[in-house]
């Protein structure tokens, strides 16, 4: 499982500009690589922010590396405040450097 921290963007600018996740080492059904991303909920789950599983995403992590990314799901977690977003990735995982 490979961790990392960035911002959550959509095709209107920056949702969540601190996010944590993990990336997991198997791939999903489809055959995308997959992982969670934890935010602070804040109006996510409350009414205020909805996500649309079928919007557009962007996970920006530094090193000029943007990943688009398809949720499949957005819940609560065990934490209080925190809600996890799932995702498939849309395209190619880039290493740490920035490259393929």
């Amino acid at each position: 499982m490979e961790r990392f921290a960035g911002r959550l963007r959509d095709g209107n600018g920056v949702l969540f500009e601190r996010v944590v996740g993990t990336l997991t080492d198997a791939a999903s059904r489809s055959g995308r690589r997959c992982g969670r991303v934890d935010v602070h909920q804040g109006g996510i789950l409350g009414g205020g922010l909805t996500l649309p599983l079928d919007g557009s995403y962007h996970l920006e992590l530094g090193n000029e590396r943007v990943i688009p990314i398809r949720l499949t799901t957005v819940h609560a977690s065990n934490s209080a405040g925190i809600a996890v977003l799932e995702f498939e990735c849309e395209g190619e995982w880039p290493d740490q450097t920035g490259g393929d």
